[in-house]
């Protein structure tokens, strides 16, 4: 129970998880946000729809309204327009120059905690995404007037940026950004969901984040570096393309029809076949691995954990791959030999 009169006006996101309030959360998203930005205090506000509720630090005379009730007719007109979207997401007035992220509700899927044990952490994952869309260089976009590239790259800038935040906030680990990576390649596989294909930037910083303490890096700074780790790691559209193409096509109707072996056994079969390339080979690899060094739960049923003879030969043809990628790095299967040192 909370005690009368606390004062929570320097409360921290963190804090506001624990203290499970959704309202917290977003008062303290605000005032950290701007803190972290002071060059958007006065454009900057958060739209808690399924709590009809508006976060902000806007000056209506910045943002070139006449008073306060003609921002708050704005910001309600804009509300209702949303409601009925289905997602959260961020929002751009370049006539008001307002930085606005609409929370629509927990219609998303897992980012870096559970949903259902974690919900609220799940949700500052979303609005640190959403904001990496408003932050990073080339991470806003409109889906009508970019290509594929472009939109692969800005949503690995968001997702990048929420992962850093995550190991900020929370002291993540390099497990929860595996588990963003994972989500992703199962979009990309199971959905044909390309744009958010952002699997490799995520693996390139659980890989940082394994090697480096991240919890320090401070939210600025966390712009910069994903903006660095999505122009070196986001795919060109025609490699994601050929990646789905080298790959079989995996729907949830699989997995309600057939037993998880016999859904993933197609999968199995390309591993197995030493014929697929690098992209496609990291790819396959990231999807089915969880299935065969843990266990995955799907669709609240009983864990699934691929055992026998048959899954024990996958396991060492995925042993070997990823074995000669380490060594080789790019260069796996490219007839390249390292030099004689001296040479």
């Amino acid at each position: 129970m909370t005690a009368a009169g606390t004062d929570f006006s320097n409360e921290t996101v963190s804090a506001a998880v624990e203290r499970k309030s959704l309202s917290g959360v977003f008062n303290a998203f605000t005032r950290e946000t701007t803190q972290a930005f002071p060059e958007i205090a006065g454009h900057f506000a958060i739209l808690n729809i399924p709590e009809d509720m508006i976060h902000m630090s806007i000056d209506p005379a910045k943002a070139g309204f006449n008073s306060q009730k003609e921002l708050q007719r704005y910001l309600g007109d804009l509300m209702v327009s949303y409601e009925n979207v289905g997602t959260s997401v961020a929002h751009f007035d370049g006539k008001h120059n307002l930085a606005l992220l609409v929370y629509n509700g927990p219609h998303h899927m897992q980012m870096f905690a559970d949903p259902l044990r974690d919900n609220l952490k799940n949700i500052v994952g979303i609005m640190d995404h959403e904001l990496g869309h408003m932050l990073v260089e080339g991470a806003y976009y409109y889906s009508n007037r970019h290509s594929p590239t472009e939109i692969i790259y800005a949503e690995t800038g968001a997702d990048i940026y929420a992962g850093l935040r995550h190991l900020s906030r929370f002291m993540g680990s390099a497990d929860d950004i595996d588990v963003l990576a994972w989500q992703r390649t199962k979009a990309l596989l199971e959905h044909g969901d390309s744009g958010h294909y952002t699997s490799f930037g995520l693996e390139r910083l659980a890989e940082l984040a394994r090697l480096n303490d991240l919890s320090a890096v401070p939210a600025r700074q966390a712009v910069e570096l994903a903006a660095r780790i999505a122009s070196e790691t986001a795919p060109h559209e025609s490699v994601v393309k050929a990646i789905v193409s080298a790959l079989p096509a995996i729907s949830d109707s699989d997995f309600r029809h057939a037993s998880p072996e016999e859904a993933l056994r197609p999968m199995a079969e390309k591993i197995l076949s030493g014929q697929l390339s690098y992209h496609s080979a990291r790819t396959a690899d990231a999807y089915i691995s969880p299935y065969l060094m843990e266990e995955v739960i799907l669709n609240g049923k009983e864990p699934v954990l691929l055992n026998g003879p048959y899954w024990d030969k996958v396991r060492i043809a995925l042993f070997d791959m990823n074995e000669k990628t380490q060594e080789q790095g790019i260069l796996h299967g490219i007839n390249a030999k390292p030099k004689t040192p001296g040479r």
